[in-house]
């Protein structure tokens, strides 16, 4: 079992690598399920959330962690539900959403 929650956690994190947009930063877990990302300032994981569903992505916003509120820029992404082979595909998604969010320069 931990070989297999290694290769998902490796699997998510290459893909965060290559399809999350600059400015997302994240965590590499030393233990348990979960990566935590935290987006720039502004962009909402709740709102986040919303157009992932739409992608059939599915994560939990920061937020819900935060007990005396903060974190709306934050998610957590569980990598041990999810079959290994769907994991690029669904940060993928998870990185579009993220990038149309993003702030544009100028």
């Amino acid at each position: 079992m931990i070989e297999a929650h290694s290769q998902k956690l490796g699997a998510m994190l290459t893909a965060m690598s290559e399809y999350f947009p600059a400015g997302a930063k994240w965590t590499k877990p030393h233990g348990g399920y979960f990566v935590w990302v935290t987006l720039p300032k502004g962009i909402n994981g709740e709102l986040v959330l919303e157009k992932a569903l739409a992608r059939q992505v599915a994560f939990m916003p920061g937020s819900s962690f935060f007990a005396n509120g903060g974190g709306e820029n934050t998610l957590r992404l569980c990598f041990v539900n999810t079959r290994l082979d769907l994991i690029p595909e669904g940060i993928k998604r998870l990185g579009q959403v993220i990038a149309e969010l993003m702030p544009t320069a100028g």
